[in-house]
């Protein structure tokens, strides 16, 4: 009983101040509103959702991975389909323009896609050559948008309409992903955003419209992801001066009373809710009523910003910084020397090496299992036939939402050889008797045989993800995947092969130096026996000589001795 399973990306609250009108965005299961009752308006996966606030019958839902947006002019009675190039993150993030109707959303790298009323996309180019993962429109500034990136920067694009810019860059913390930026409702005057990472900064502000930016992680725990954050309209504040905010996470929603503390002190506030991943939160700029969607426990909302009776007026906003009022911190990544399939990085087998593609480019050829676009390339020794290569990005300790996304391929020995091997996602592995279990999702994984030629290994993320994570090569022989390549004979031994090896080769010395022993001391015995023979040879040739010179001497003597008796 009570029971709930609905993987919820998005919330967006009704902009009337006491409606119960909620439009929430699902994976696998749709676009839903809820007013009372629930109703499913679309049969699609669906991520971030927003509504109208001049005219609460247009109604958006982004299509997961980017493809399209559906929209609705009539409260989802009838829709309409916009397609976009499938160049954005599986969580498409985008935002509106209430009072031009403009949408915003991330294209290929290095730009961002708008349409109006016309519906016809039309792709802009940023300053800054990363993947925008993050999307705000000013309500007080005209023609006025905030971009993050997938490398830590935050752009301020004036007239982002047309793309005329100026473009105002600063870059808080570089290498970061920014997961989502948030302007305080109403007034404008403070900027909230989240960096996806698990440990150390993952909260900024500027008090300042953009001149500076401060860390605002305060207490978080290290290992929260946070997916989104807010701040409170002005009348939440409790003393002159304090920035009320909240923040959805991997554990829930917490609340800081004031980010702007020297000390910032985040409270978990998860009754009713319980320990479940908040993907959005979102807060009504009419009442101060608040939104949260959960991954598995449905969406909720909340009057912990609820506005009195006495709240006052609201403050006036400030201008945001041109691009003459802030230095611009940005400065051009430099180029990744593997980042072409060309002039991949030389690995050795076995071997890893930490990949990061926040400065990759989009390269070819494309992965032919996945969506995958920014990318390294590496390239390894010519592989004997008969062992397999093993390849992956798998971290146990980092595996499950909040790791980077990867794709592998590889081919065999240069950017057009064969496919030998593609993997998105690494296959979960039972547990058996004597392992336990192994699922090192969103990594991946794959195993192919060595062909004799070398191995292009090719690292990307899913769609245009950007991310590090540790790249590993191995070799497998007979199940074993200790394989080395030998330095003096290039084949591949495993390390209970190298040790019989060594055995063999030692009984084999062993064997040549007994050998050759045996061959000496023969080889002596014949020289020696040979010397004897022909040494009695010659002695018995000198004794015949001897003997047959005697023999003539004793006749000569006779005949002369006869002659003179002449």
């Amino acid at each position: 009983q009570g029971y709930t399973s609905t993987q919820f990306y998005s919330a967006c609250l009704h902009p009337a101040a006491g409606s119960s009108y909620v439009l929430a965005g699902s994976q696998d299961n749709g676009g839903w509103v809820f007013d009372g009752s629930a109703r499913a308006v679309t049969d699609r996966d669906n991520g971030y959702c927003h509504i109208s606030s001049t005219d609460p019958n247009k109604q958006i839902l982004g299509y997961v991975g980017g493809n399209y947006f559906q929209l609705t002019t009539d409260a989802w009675t009838t829709s309409t389909q916009v397609y976009v190039n499938p160049n954005g993150l599986w969580q498409q993030p985008f935002d509106y323009d209430d009072k031009t109707d403009r949408l915003y959303a991330p294209d290929l790298t290095g730009s961002y896609v708008t349409f109006g009323t016309d519906l016809h996309p039309t792709v802009i180019p940023l300053p800054v050559s990363e993947q925008v993962t993050a999307v705000a429109v000013s309500t007080t500034a005209s023609d006025t948008v905030l971009f993050g990136t997938s490398n830590g920067a935050i752009v301020l694009a004036f007239n982002a309409s047309s793309g005329a810019g100026p473009f105002v860059v600063s870059r808080p913390f570089s290498g970061a992903f920014v997961r989502s930026i948030q302007l305080e409702p109403i007034a404008e005057r403070y900027v909230l955003a989240t960096l996806w990472q698990a440990n150390g900064v993952r909260a900024i502000a500027s008090f300042d419209q953009g001149h500076s930016w401060a860390s605002v992680t305060g207490n978080l725990p290290e290992g929260v992801l946070v997916y989104w954050a807010v701040i409170a309209p002005y009348w939440a504040a409790a003393s002159t001066g304090a920035v009320p905010a909240m923040v959805g996470t991997s554990a829930g929603v917490w609340i800081a009373d004031d980010i702007r503390a020297a000390s910032v002190n985040w409270q978990l506030s998860n009754q009713g809710i319980g320990a479940v991943q908040v993907r959005q939160v979102s807060v009504r700029a009419s009442d101060g009523v608040v939104a949260a969607a959960t991954f598995g426990h449905g969406v909720y909302t909340s009057n912990v910003w609820l506005k009195p009776n006495n709240a006052g007026p609201a403050p006036a906003s400030a201008p945001f910084p041109t691009a003459g009022a802030v230095p611009s911190t940005y400065r051009t990544p430099a180029p990744v020397a593997n980042d072409n399939c060309t002039s991949p990085a030389y690995l050795v087998i076995p071997g890893s090496v930490v990949v990061d593609t926040h400065n990759a480019r989009p390269g070819v050829p494309a992965a032919s299992c996945a969506s995958s676009r920014t990318d390294l390339w590496y390239v390894t020794d010519p592989v004997p036939k008969g062992y397999v290569v093993k390849v992956t990005t798998c971290d146990p300790n980092q595996a499950g939402i909040g790791g980077f996304d990867t794709v592998l391929t590889a081919y065999d020995g240069t950017c057009t050889g064969d496919v030998l091997g593609c993997n998105d996602e690494s296959p979960f592995v039972p547990a058996t008797a004597t392992a336990p279990a192994s699922n090192c999702w969103p990594y991946s994984t794959m195993e192919f045989n060595a062909t004799g030629h070398p191995v292009l290994i090719r690292v990307g993320g899913w769609l245009s993800g950007v991310g590090s994570a540790t790249l590993t090569v191995a070799l497998c022989h007979r199940g074993d995947c200790t394989v080395s390549l030998s330095s003096s004979s290039g084949l591949p031994q495993t390390s209970s092969e190298a040790q019989e090896h060594s055995y063999s080769y030692s009984f084999a010395l062993f064997v040549v130096l007994f050998g050759s022993s045996i061959f000496l001391a023969t080889f002596i015995c014949q020289l020696v026996f040979s010397l004897r023979e022909r040494n009695t040879e010659e002695y018995n040739r000198m004794v015949d000589d001897q003997d047959t010179e005697e023999g003539h001497g004793s006749a000569a003597g006779a005949q002369g001795h006869g002659g003179s008796h002449h």
